[in-house]
């Protein structure tokens, strides 16, 4: 039986080819593939980055090691690799050309996810505070999202996941409220919220 794999799909014809297993049963895997097709891994029970280069998805090495059940992770357009450092509260920014290694956003309660758009706007999901956050270069952490905990149209309880549409529409899984969240000019006064499911 496999476990804690990742699969690649191919449309058509339908390839399933393994390209990544670990042996821990209670291992959570995130990844990200980059411009390159390279791949990035989070080993959330070993606390490390690893990538794999796309020639062969065989090779690895460690990109990022010491860290606390790493969850979300991205590469950014200027090659800086963001992790969600979830058991340190933090989110951790490593520089994919000389290893460099930098706090981005410290004293957050559970971050589990990390998106960076093509204007460098980094985007932190918090679930521990059930909200998230925006970070540019003139702003650190405003809430966009959320913020208080309950089901009203504006809160979020636990939220676990979050993706952009190429409109700027975020989308929230409220993990707790069994639903997913849509959110109009997220961070605005325009702020519309729906509930899709």
């Amino acid at each position: 039986m496999l476990r804690d794999s990742k699969r690649k799909w191919t449309p058509s014809p339908v390839t399933i080819t393994t390209l990544v297993q670990l042996k821990n049963e209670t291992n959570k895997l995130n990844f990200f593939v980059d411009s390159e097709k390279n791949l990035y891994v989070s080993d959330w029970a070993n606390g490390q980055i690893l990538k794999f280069a796309s020639s062969n998805y065989i090779d690895f090495k460690f990109i990022a090691v010491q860290l606390n059940h790493p969850e979300g992770i991205w590469v950014g357009y200027e090659e800086n690799l963001y992790v969600a450092d979830t058991g340190n509260n933090r989110i951790q920014k490593f520089d994919l050309n000389n290893g460099k290694r930098t706090t981005f956003a410290a004293e957050l309660k559970q971050p589990v996810q990390v998106i960076v758009d093509s204007d460098l706007s980094v985007y932190v999901l918090e679930t521990g505070n059930h909200r998230v956050q925006r970070y540019t270069e003139n702003s650190h952490g405003v809430t966009i999202a959320g913020g208080t905990t309950g089901n009203g149209s504006d809160q979020l309880n636990s939220p676990h996941g979050m993706a952009f549409d190429s409109s700027g529409y975020l989308y929230v899984m409220d993990t707790l409220n069994n639903r997913l969240q849509k959110f109009d000019h997220p961070g605005t006064d325009a702020c519309i919220y729906n509930t899709l499911l």
